[in-house]
């Protein structure tokens, strides 16, 4: 546990998609705002969309996500558990807005909240901003800059939020297949890259793989459509710390 908890600095890594995970992370420019991870995307679906996500990073650390949008704006929360040594939650207010017929832009409000059994409590502030694009008729491009004013928590500061930029580009050769590539780097880190891939079997399934370096964590997903629910799971394997199951269910 205690390597863990290492691995997982403060507020690292906390904002997840279940499908995004499944594209290895490469999901800035998948045409989704519940998926994608991009505030861009607030907005580009006119109906009220809700989302809850749960899993337990590898098989120890309790997290979860609970989406909610309507016509532009929408509310996000994310947690992490470590048991009663800590615990960390995000909440943010996006809006998303067009900038023509084929590019949006948006942005986030964030507000952090850190619980620390030895240590207290603590609170902080982030912006992230992003953009997307279609070009051509078949390829999308997505960017985000995330936590760009350095979030610090603690009375002193001793925990700071890396800022992060991230990009990825996907090309839709048909409305059943997806390649996405994508590129991040957070303040501090390596160079992360991703690459998956989406197949659409039929109205009813969808397949995911993918995966990540920096570490590398290769990713398997699947997705059960309905008119009205849309259920997803995604599988993640790291090759010391074991695998990590997501299960989602968004209404639509």
């Amino acid at each position: 546990m205690m390597m863990v908890i290492l691995l997982l600095t403060v507020f690292e890594g906390i904002e997840f998609s279940g499908v995004s995970s499944g594209l290895g992370g490469a999901s800035y420019s998948i045409e989704s705002p519940v998926y994608s991870l991009n505030p861009a995307l607030n907005g580009i679906d006119k109906d009220f969309l809700l989302n809850g996500e749960y899993t337990r990073v590898y098989g120890i650390v309790d997290a979860g996500r609970i989406y909610a949008g309507y016509r532009g704006i929408s509310a996000q929360v994310f947690y992490r558990r470590v048991e009663d040594l800590q615990g960390e939650t995000e909440v943010s207010i996006g809006y998303g807005i067009p900038l023509g017929r084929d590019t949006r832009a948006g942005i986030n409000l964030k507000g952090f909240y850190l619980y620390q059994k030895n240590f207290g409590k603590s609170m902080g502030f982030g912006v992230d901003i992003g953009v997307f694009t279609r070009v051509w008729r078949m390829w999308k491009l997505g960017a985000v800059y995330t936590n760009i004013n350095t979030p610090a928590l603690g009375e002193t500061g001793a925990y700071i939020i890396p800022a992060k930029l991230g990009f990825s580009i996907s090309y839709n050769p048909s409305s059943s297949v997806i390649s996405t590539f994508g590129i991040e780097k957070e303040t501090g880190a390596p160079v992360r890259y991703m690459m998956g891939q989406s197949f659409t079997i039929n109205e009813y399934i969808v397949l995911r793989a993918g995966f990540h370096t920096a570490p590398f964590e290769p990713s398997f997903g699947i997705g059960i459509n309905t008119p009205v629910i849309n259920v997803n799971f995604t599988y993640l394997h790291h090759s010391e710390l074991g695998s990590t199951i997501i299960a989602g269910a968004d209404y639509k």
